[in-house]
């Protein structure tokens, strides 16, 4: 059977084969083709499952060793995936498993054999944990994105195959409450962490200790108390960090120190006062957010008089935006709150 404008053609028989294979746990005699179920192959390299109404995929389901692209995306009501339904994908590049509501974990080797995949998507789902072996397989993998799952666990181990190729991790909208001081220890290649929308209530001295390639940290909607002296000292090359919608009260004075920031942002948080000294050695490159909703009286005059550089055209907010190159404020004015 065709769909409009590909044929599927499984990556190890036909559906109308009555050979006998034998996958890991499963003997097929004949093979699901994925448009029995309602996915599609717009190109001979990319199918899409879109809005599946089944309960239950086949665990003889079989896709092309073609595909590059494979999008799972809407099936309210699988609560499981088969172990064996990606084998013989070997060229596949891009997976993306979407809006699976009721998926509450993934079988430890769906994965194996995908040593091209580059970008994995995981996103929307009841997922609760990992296997600790899960990656081993995708050596290759570049991104990373984890979101909006139930996902409460994460260690260094489950990450250690990803140390050499990993750019891109976004564990964004999971239930992380805490998170092991080593658990990004091996990734020193990765340029953006989002660790947003979460639960963390505290970050352990040195968990970023070797992450000296990121760029761009997300650390906001957690529940962030204070931040340990020291937090981005390896961190040389950060350039946005966000840390708003966190109950801070205070910041370390050297937690920006030496950064180049791009972008800074610290709405929504109990943070009234910086230290002095806080942006003694700080560059500002494009704008900095305090947020409208802080009393931060403290945030103007001697403090910003402090960066190293803010050029022209740069941004600071405290309370009220101030656009351009900074006002000459005295103490006396920020303390009283104007």
């Amino acid at each position: 059977t065709s769909t409009s404008s590909t044929t599927f053609t499984s990556s190890t028989t036909s559906t109308s084969s009555t050979t006998s294979i034998t996958d890991r746990f499963q003997v097929c005699e004949t093979f699901v083709s994925p448009q029995d179920i309602g996915c599609i192959a717009p190109t001979p390299t990319f199918a899409i499952c879109p809005n599946l109404q089944i309960a239950e995929i086949p665990a003889c389901l079989r896709f092309s060793s073609s595909i590059t692209e494979l999008n799972f995306v809407t099936a309210p009501n699988v609560t499981a995936l088969p172990s064996n339904m990606l084998e013989g994908m070997t060229a596949l590049t891009t997976l993306v498993f979407s809006g699976l509501p009721q998926l509450t974990s993934l079988p430890a080797d769906i994965f194996r054999g995908l040593s091209q995949l580059t970008r994995l998507t995981l996103f929307d789902s009841a997922i609760t944990a990992l296997d600790p072996d899960i990656f081993t397989d995708l050596t290759s993998l570049t991104l990373l994105r984890i979101t909006n799952t139930q996902l409460s666990t994460l260690t260094s181990a489950m990450l250690a195959p990803l140390t050499s190729t990993l750019d891109e991790l976004s564990l964004r909208g999971n239930q992380l409450v805490s998170l092991p001081a080593d658990v990004f220890r091996l990734l020193s290649t990765v340029t953006s962490l989002n660790l947003g929308d979460n639960g963390l209530t505290s970050l352990p001295a040195g968990i970023f200790a070797n992450m000296t390639a990121t760029t761009h940290l997300v650390l906001n909607n957690n529940a962030l108390t204070d931040l340990p002296i020291g937090l981005f000292d390896a961190m040389s090359e950060l350039a946005n960090l966000f840390l708003s919608f966190n109950p801070l009260t205070e910041l370390p004075v050297d937690l920006v120190d030496g950064l180049r920031l791009n972008s800074f942002t610290l709405a929504d948080t109990n943070v009234t006062t910086l230290p002095a000294g806080f942006f003694a050695n700080v560059t500002f490159a494009f704008s900095t957010s305090f947020g409208a909703t802080n009393t931060l009286f403290h945030c103007c005059g001697d403090t910003f008089n402090e960066l190293a550089s803010t050029p022209d055209g740069s941004r600071i907010e405290c309370g009220s935006p101030i656009v351009g190159p900074l006002p000459a404020v005295e103490p006396a004015e920020c303390s009283a709150g104007r």
